[in-house]
């Protein structure tokens, strides 16, 4: 693709991108979205990337900065939080509103390239879009807020299950909420290995060691029962 007649390089992308990039900010801050801009959207992606190629770094790199910007505004907002049982159910909160962000917002960038030059195929559509604008967020996301809250986050967690265990009424949506935010997040990794599902594994089995061990001694007293292998699998190794 070439030019337009009398196009300089370049206008086209900032003639239509600030259109965009606004559209972009009122989606995250869950602003109302005339039904003409939401459609525009794609129109104006569409003509930039198809006319300009060189804008589709451009692109990435503003909706990086919008993307942080955001994020670091929800990460202020969830320090605010001093105890891990309210700093749960705000992430959460958050969480599932960012997620939905993510599928929203991958919607108008199809014609967008992954970093690596790739354009995207009819048949594969949809995966281009989750590893490039969806990519962007869940990356940033990652970075700004998941990996600096992550251990209250799971902390918070493994109390509410021994919580449950203990016959405690508790928000089960609060442990599903956070499983599937290790779930997407780890999907978003460069690495085969699931990191954030390993991790919450991990703690979910120690706890559990934890709750048990506390709990043999007073079972077998009770009962007259010898335990020999629980107590074999759940000691210290």
């Amino acid at each position: 693709m070439h030019l337009k007649a009398n196009q300089a390089p370049g206008e086209i992308f900032l003639e239509r991108w600030p259109r965009v990039n606004a559209v972009v900010k009122r989606i995250l801050n869950m602003e109302d979205v005339p039904l003409t801009d939401w459609h525009g959207m794609f129109e104006d992606v569409y003509q930039i990337t198809v006319w300009e190629s060189e804008s589709h770094d451009h692109i990435r790199a503003s909706l990086t900065e919008t993307i942080k910007e955001y994020i670091l505004n929800v990460q202020r907002d969830l320090m605010a939080n001093q105890d891990e049982s309210s700093l749960l159910k705000a992430y959460i909160v958050q969480w599932n509103k960012f997620a939905n962000h993510s599928e929203t917002l991958s919607l108008p960038f199809g014609p967008l390239r992954s970093t690596g030059g790739q354009q995207p195929s009819d048949p594969n559509r949809r995966s281009a879009r989750d590893s490039c604008v969806k990519k962007i967020m869940l990356e940033t996301w990652n970075t700004c807020i998941y990996e600096v809250l992550q251990q209250k986050l799971l902390d918070s967690a493994i109390k509410l299950i021994q919580s449950d265990r203990c016959g405690q009424l508790i928000d089960s949506s609060l442990v599903i909420g956070i499983s599937e935010s290790c779930v997407i997040l780890s999907g978003a990794q460069s690495t085969k290995k699931p990191k954030y599902v390993s991790q919450l594994e991990h703690a979910y089995i120690e706890g559990t060691k934890s709750f048990y061990r506390s709990r043999i001694a007073q079972f077998v007293q009770e009962h007259g029962i010898r335990v020999r292998f629980f107590l074999y699998i759940l000691a210290p190794q």
